[in-house]
């Protein structure tokens, strides 16, 4: 039987960086529970949690969410994977969850720009690629489903647009895109809930941009037109534009970071907005794809492991080691590409 310090040093970065992905959700997770369990006689609302048993359920699969990791090992190479192990798969509550899972949407993404030249004749990687930000005109008092059920609206406005212009040749700011993909960011400050849509946007038409300066002489873009879509609203209109780089990995990679760590926002929630978004946001549309993203079927992407092709460096990673606490942590078992335990605890 093989130990620990057989291990080759990247194998062994690895399996670190694995334990430490847990050790800063965990205690962050019995915070959360901690206070959740003070509401006893709330908590069960028949939708969300339909008895006792359920929530405990749901408790416990989180709170042992990584508790037990098994690692394949390369025993010719340095190759090393998270074969298998307890996740709980709950990204709106489980910080450790969600970057796996916004990790594989991306990693997904990335594999598919690659074929989809070869399956659709078309390559997005020559489209102009857009970043947008479209929040609400909300008040303090509104509930966080009053604002979120304005945000919606945008949504559903925006791919009626572009569904329409394909189909009847009709205008409008949307009209412009051939697809792409959004989520929905919510947060809360003295403004009360903020929610807003981040899109990641393609045409092979340029969009007009127009230069804002806000009160700090910072720089930003907006259309025109957007403005007007806008205001159908509550009257809303703030929102911005940015033209992408698609020319390589990295910058791929640095552009998807705003769309697909839209879950990983909650985690910087204190546990009563948290639970309250929980249950307002419970099976709502929160992450989506239309045009010629849809294909891609980015939704589905449920897998939360991390292979050994992670870098510490890159920002999905960090975020999470920058946000989240230590706590404490088991390591299972690490076994070799025959099955074979090569370390225990």
């Amino acid at each position: 039987m093989w130990n620990y310090n057989k291990l080759q040093d990247k194998q062994k970065e690895f399996i670190e960086k694995s334990k430490k992905r847990f050790y800063q959700t965990t205690k962050k997770k019995q915070s959360l529970f901690k206070y959740w369990d003070r509401f006893e006689d709330t908590r069960i609302d028949g939708k969300v949690f339909k008895s006792e048993r359920h929530f405990q359920d749901f408790k416990n699969r989180c709170l042992s969410c990584g508790s037990f990791l098994e690692f394949k090992v390369g025993t010719t190479t340095d190759k090393i994977q998270l074969q298998k192990a307890n996740f709980c798969k709950k990204h709106l509550v489980c910080a450790s969850c969600a970057v796996g899972r916004a990790y594989n949407q991306q990693k997904k993404f990335l594999q598919s720009l690659e074929v989809y030249p070869y399956e659709h004749g078309d390559d997005l990687l020559q489209k102009n690629w857009y970043y947008i930000v479209t929040p609400v005109r909300h008040s303090e008092d509104m509930s966080l489903l009053e604002v979120f059920t304005l945000v919606s609206d945008v949504r559903k406005s925006a791919q009626n647009q572009m569904r329409h212009s394909r189909n009847r040749n009709t205008g409008g700011f949307w009209s412009a895109f051939n697809g792409g993909m959004g989520s929905v960011e919510v947060t809360r400050t003295h403004n009360g809930w903020n929610v807003h849509i981040n899109w990641l946007v393609n045409s092979d038409k340029e969009i007009e941009l127009k230069e804002i300066f806000d009160r700090n002489n910072k720089k930003w873009y907006q259309n025109d037109d957007l403005s007007k879509f806008l205001e159908r609203f509550n009257d809303s209109y703030i929102h911005s534009i940015s033209k992408l780089s698609f020319n390589d990995r990295d910058e791929i990679r640095k552009n998807l970071l705003e769309v697909f760590k839209y879950s990983l926002k909650f985690s910087s929630l204190n546990n009563a907005d948290l639970i309250e978004v929980y249950y307002t946001l419970y099976r709502k549309r929160l992450f989506f794809t239309f045009g010629n993203i849809r294909g891609m079927d980015l939704e589905a992407v449920n897998d939360v492991r991390l292979g050994d092709d992670f870098k510490e460096s890159e920002e999905f990673i960090t975020m999470i080691y920058e946000r989240l606490e230590n706590s404490k942590y088991i390591l299972g078992a690490i076994f070799d590409k025959n099955k074979n335990i090569i370390y225990q605890r």
